[in-house]
């Protein structure tokens, strides 16, 4: 990916992840992918595969957070992240919206995004309501 060859990335990242199928080498393959606008794969690969390890900090899955939010909008991200409530620990699940309400809040492109980031952080809140990152981020988000 540094020199500009995704392609070879993205097929090197597949082998890498067809020989130990891991979070790690899932995420990079995911973060190539969502560089080549294939999200449609990074939601599969996330959904079908790092979901059903079951282990790793679900990079994969939250590699996607702000493509699917530039390019399908704020209801899409949501719906995505519905179904893996059931699937992923809580705490994980909590610290996959976390990055997500962080990235929204950042994203200047959108005037809804406070009020989006505000609802993703209270999502976190639900899944997780003693989580001082949660906390602290919506404390902040507020403030600004």
């Amino acid at each position: 990916m540094k020199q500009e060859k995704p392609e070879e990335a993205i097929a090197l990242y597949r082998q890498a992840a067809a020989k130990e199928p891991t979070d790690y080498y899932y995420s990079n393959l995911s973060q190539a992918l969502a560089q080549q606008e294939n999200l449609d794969e990074v939601l599969g690969i996330c959904q079908k595969k790092v979901v059903k390890t079951g282990e790793g900090s679900y990079d994969t899955c939250s590699n996607i957070n702000l493509p699917l939010y530039k390019q399908k909008g704020f209801t899409a991200v949501m719906a995505f992240y519905q179904p893996l409530g059931n699937m992923i620990p809580r705490r994980k699940m909590a610290e996959l919206y976390i990055k997500l309400g962080r990235e929204i809040s950042y994203d200047e492109s959108s005037d809804s995004s406070k009020q989006e980031a505000t609802a993703v952080f209270q999502q976190a809140l639900k899944i997780d309501p003693e989580n001082a990152d949660t906390q602290e981020a919506l404390k902040n988000l507020i403030a600004s």
